[in-house]
């Protein structure tokens, strides 16, 4: 992975107000993962924090992009364009992005 060390966890996030929609979309990030030979080595799901970790240092969780989502820094994210405001993007979830990122964004439910 471009930059990190061997032991640095990278902080990925699904960005979206729709929880079900977030779990399908870490359910997808982690079967793609799976087939590729990388394992999940944690999985905690519930209505408050889901998170998957996999052994190639990525921890993806799910984050309703609102003001009190700002703390967040993120690696890679996913946005849900449908349910995603271009406020939402501009203010929140592209600021905490900034000088983390190693990717741009993907967008989803397009």
């Amino acid at each position: 992975m471009q930059g990190a060390c061997s032991n640095q966890v990278v902080k990925c996030i699904v960005y979206t107000s729709d929880f079900e929609l977030g779990l399908e979309q870490l359910s997808k990030i982690e079967k793609e993962k799976n087939g590729s030979g990388i394992k999940t080595i944690k999985k905690r799901i519930s209505k408050y924090y889901t998170e998957i970790a996999l052994d190639d240092g990525e921890e993806w969780i799910i984050v309703i992009p609102n003001d009190g989502a700002r703390g967040y820094r993120w690696r890679k994210a996913y946005v849900d364009f449908k349910n995603t405001t271009l406020e939402q993007l501009r203010l929140i979830i592209e600021p905490c992005g900034n000088l983390y990122q190693w990717e741009d964004y993907k967008l989803f439910n397009t």
